[in-house]
């Protein structure tokens, strides 16, 4: 299976787990690696989803990045910020 084909493997917001095979998608499509720093200890990478799910946010491929343990939680302290665009992803620190 390849990274673009997750699309098939999207779930509704309703689940409550990411599926393994989606989250596999994830870390494949980002090359196994944090997209913040570039962390690749498999044992300290999370599947973040872009739209917080409290928000509405989704289990969607579109809606998913891999991030370290630690920049993961700066998303969530609100210290980092994510945006994609055109299959890029941007970051920005809190002001």
């Amino acid at each position: 299976m390849h990274w673009w084909e997750a699309n098939l493997l999207d779930h509704q917001a309703e689940e409550d787990e990411i599926t393994q095979d989606l989250r596999n998608a994830v870390f494949f499509r980002d090359g196994w690696q944090c997209q913040y720093c570039g962390t690749e200890n498999l044992d300290v990478l999370a599947v973040h989803h872009v739209v917080f799910r409290s928000q509405g946010g989704v289990h969607q491929i579109d809606n998913l990045v891999t991030l370290c343990n630690r920049h993961h939680a700066a998303i969530h302290k609100r210290r980092l910020h994510i945006t994609r665009i055109a299959h890029i992803w941007y970051f920005a620190h809190s002001t």
